[in-house]
């Protein structure tokens, strides 16, 4: 039986400031649960 990896929720102040120094891409490609940036920016944001 394989264990999945939880994916820990990142805090919307700290995936705006990840964002800008690091970029989306590599944002995304963090793995992190990006449910609360979603609801307070809006899916636009973790588009552009």
């Amino acid at each position: 039986m394989a264990l999945r990896k939880a994916k820990l929720p990142l805090e919307p102040h700290l995936a705006k400031i990840w964002k800008e120094k690091i970029g989306l891409e590599a944002l995304l490609q963090q793995g992190y649960d990006l449910s609360l940036v979603e609801a307070k920016y809006g899916k636009n944001w973790l588009r552009h």
